[in-house]
């Protein structure tokens, strides 16, 4: 499965469910033949690989449905659909400004730890110079 934040990390999570679900309907079925059905019902690229989704996108409900069709009939053959497109870069003026209000408020609490402190003490002292 393609999505633009995902990459394997989703897709194998993604293809593990849908195995379970094919396997649920059919436990007979070995490793190798849901991994068949898989491949075969998957919506394919144009060019049998594409470096946005690999050699397919996972279609779960032609996964499984292929399993409920009469008299054990074979998968549909698969389709060919193109890459996906991909929008433009995201825009990174929303992580600079996160770097400035970070750095703007570390140097607040800073000043805020030292200044508290001297005020305190310069105070008690009448605002008199202490001794050196």
């Amino acid at each position: 499965m393609f999505a633009p934040d995902g990459g394997t990390s989703f897709a194998a999570a993604y293809v593990s469910g849908v195995a379970a679900l094919i396997r649920s309907y059919d436990p007979r079925l070995s490793p190798a033949q849901v991994a068949q059905r898989l491949t075969a019902t998957a919506d394919h690229p144009a060019q049998l690989w594409d470096p946005e989704v690999g050699y397919g996108v996972i279609d779960p409900s032609r996964a499984v449905g292929a399993l409920l069709s009469a008299g054990g009939a074979s998968p549909p053959a698969p389709q060919r659909v193109s890459a996906p497109v991909l929008g433009p870069a995201p825009d990174r003026t929303d992580a600079i400004v996160a770097i400035w209000v970070a750095a703007v408020g570390a140097t607040t609490v800073v000043v805020l730890l030292v200044g508290v402190p001297v005020i305190r003490r310069g105070r008690q002292r009448g605002w008199r110079a202490g001794p050196l």
